[in-house]
């Protein structure tokens, strides 16, 4: 679960396993497989550094 801010400030959570693609044009918009979307202030990159970062962070847990 990655944690990202909305552009009105709000914290959400969301499973990186579950994103359908991430766009920027100009704002970073993540279609869940759901069909859901959801517009961040993160940009494309620092979201995919997070989802990187987690998927590191589980890996190392099941050690």
């Amino acid at each position: 679960m990655i944690k990202l801010t909305r552009v009105d400030d709000r914290v959400i959570v969301v499973n990186e396993d579950f994103i359908e693609n991430i766009s920027q044009a100009p704002d970073t918009i993540i279609t869940m497989q759901s069909g859901r979307s959801y517009v961040v202030k993160e940009t494309l990159d620092e979201v995919i550094e997070k989802s990187k970062d987690y998927k590191i962070k589980c890996r190392g847990r099941n050690k």
